[in-house]
Protein backbone atom coordinates (compact mmCIF):
# COMPACT_ATOMS: atom_id res chain seq x y z
CA UNK A 1 0.00 0.00 0.00
CA UNK A 2 1.60 3.20 -1.15
CA UNK A 3 5.35 3.35 -0.75
CA UNK A 4 8.13 4.94 -2.77
CA UNK A 5 9.55 4.18 -6.20
CA UNK A 6 12.70 5.79 -7.57
CA UNK A 7 10.89 5.94 -10.93
CA UNK A 8 7.63 7.50 -9.71
CA UNK A 9 8.18 8.93 -6.20
CA UNK A 10 5.41 8.44 -3.65
CA UNK A 11 2.88 5.82 -4.77
CA UNK A 12 -0.89 5.60 -4.34
CA UNK A 13 -1.41 2.07 -5.66
CA UNK A 14 -2.47 -0.90 -3.55
CA UNK A 15 -1.43 -4.47 -4.31
CA UNK A 16 -2.39 -7.75 -2.69
CA UNK A 17 -1.54 -11.40 -3.04
CA UNK A 18 -4.26 -13.86 -3.98
CA UNK A 19 -4.95 -16.29 -1.14
CA UNK A 20 -6.95 -18.92 -3.00
CA UNK A 21 -8.41 -19.75 -6.37
CA UNK A 22 -6.91 -19.95 -9.82
CA UNK A 23 -4.30 -17.24 -9.26
CA UNK A 24 -3.18 -18.35 -5.80
CA UNK A 25 0.05 -16.68 -4.76
CA UNK A 26 -0.01 -14.07 -7.54
CA UNK A 27 0.28 -10.32 -6.88
CA UNK A 28 -2.49 -8.13 -8.27
CA UNK A 29 -3.29 -4.43 -8.30
CA UNK A 30 -6.30 -3.61 -6.11
CA UNK A 31 -6.81 0.00 -7.06
CA UNK A 32 -5.52 3.30 -5.79
CA UNK A 33 -5.81 5.40 -2.70
CA UNK A 34 -7.11 8.95 -3.11
CA UNK A 35 -3.58 10.38 -2.80
CA UNK A 36 0.06 9.32 -2.98
CA UNK A 37 1.48 8.07 0.33
CA UNK A 38 4.91 6.90 1.39
CA UNK A 39 5.59 6.11 5.06
CA UNK A 40 1.85 5.43 5.43
CA UNK A 41 0.37 3.60 8.43
CA UNK A 42 -2.20 1.00 7.39
CA UNK A 43 -4.50 -1.28 9.31
CA UNK A 44 -7.00 -3.95 8.27
CA UNK A 45 -10.00 -4.89 10.38
CA UNK A 46 -13.51 -6.33 10.24
CA UNK A 47 -16.24 -3.72 10.70
CA UNK A 48 -19.45 -4.14 12.70
CA UNK A 49 -21.26 -5.56 9.64
CA UNK A 50 -18.58 -8.20 9.07
CA UNK A 51 -16.95 -6.52 6.06
CA UNK A 52 -13.18 -6.37 5.80
CA UNK A 53 -11.84 -2.83 5.72
CA UNK A 54 -8.45 -1.19 5.44
CA UNK A 55 -7.50 2.32 6.48
CA UNK A 56 -4.51 4.36 5.37
CA UNK A 57 -3.32 7.04 7.79
CA UNK A 58 -0.93 9.91 7.11
CA UNK A 59 2.38 9.40 5.34
CA UNK A 60 4.02 11.79 2.92
CA UNK A 61 2.92 12.69 -0.59
CA UNK A 62 6.51 13.52 -1.58
CA UNK A 63 6.22 17.20 -0.75
CA UNK A 64 4.88 17.16 2.82
CA UNK A 65 3.60 15.08 5.71
CA UNK A 66 -0.14 14.32 5.64
CA UNK A 67 -2.91 14.48 8.24
CA UNK A 68 -5.36 12.85 5.82
CA UNK A 69 -6.82 9.36 6.14
CA UNK A 70 -8.89 7.11 3.88
CA UNK A 71 -10.72 3.79 3.98
CA UNK A 72 -11.73 0.99 1.61
CA UNK A 73 -13.94 -2.03 2.28
CA UNK A 74 -13.58 -5.42 0.64
CA UNK A 75 -16.07 -7.34 -1.46
CA UNK A 76 -16.09 -11.14 -1.47
CA UNK A 77 -15.91 -12.74 -4.93
CA UNK A 78 -18.80 -14.93 -6.03
CA UNK A 79 -16.70 -18.07 -5.45
CA UNK A 80 -16.43 -17.04 -1.78
CA UNK A 81 -12.71 -17.70 -1.76
CA UNK A 82 -11.12 -14.33 -2.46
CA UNK A 83 -11.96 -10.66 -2.15
CA UNK A 84 -11.01 -7.30 -3.60
CA UNK A 85 -10.98 -3.76 -2.27
CA UNK A 86 -13.65 -1.28 -3.28
CA UNK A 87 -12.68 2.33 -3.95
CA UNK A 88 -11.13 4.41 -1.17
CA UNK A 89 -13.10 7.18 0.50
CA UNK A 90 -11.69 10.06 2.51
CA UNK A 91 -12.01 10.03 6.29
CA UNK A 92 -11.84 13.13 8.50
CA UNK A 93 -8.32 14.53 8.84
CA UNK A 94 -6.31 13.54 11.90
CA UNK A 95 -5.49 16.39 14.33
CA UNK A 96 -1.73 15.92 13.74
CA UNK A 97 0.25 15.17 10.58
CA UNK A 98 2.14 11.86 10.80
CA UNK A 99 4.47 9.74 8.71
CA UNK A 100 6.29 6.47 9.41
CA UNK A 101 3.77 5.68 12.15
CA UNK A 102 2.08 2.38 12.96
CA UNK A 103 -1.58 1.48 13.22
CA UNK A 104 -3.48 -1.25 15.06
CA UNK A 105 -7.10 -2.38 15.19
CA UNK A 106 -8.77 -3.03 18.51
CA UNK A 107 -12.08 -4.68 19.17
CA UNK A 108 -13.99 -3.31 22.13
CA UNK A 109 -15.29 -5.98 24.46
CA UNK A 110 -17.47 -4.78 27.36
CA UNK A 111 -16.13 -5.74 30.80
CA UNK A 112 -19.33 -7.69 31.41
CA UNK A 113 -18.32 -10.12 28.63
CA UNK A 114 -14.82 -10.83 29.96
Amino acid sequence: MGGFSSDFGALQSVISISKEGRQQGEWRKEGSMTCRREGVAACAYEDSLGFGSVVALGGSNGTGILATAEKATSTLHEDGKDSELNHFIDLPDMPIKRANATAAALRFVPASRL
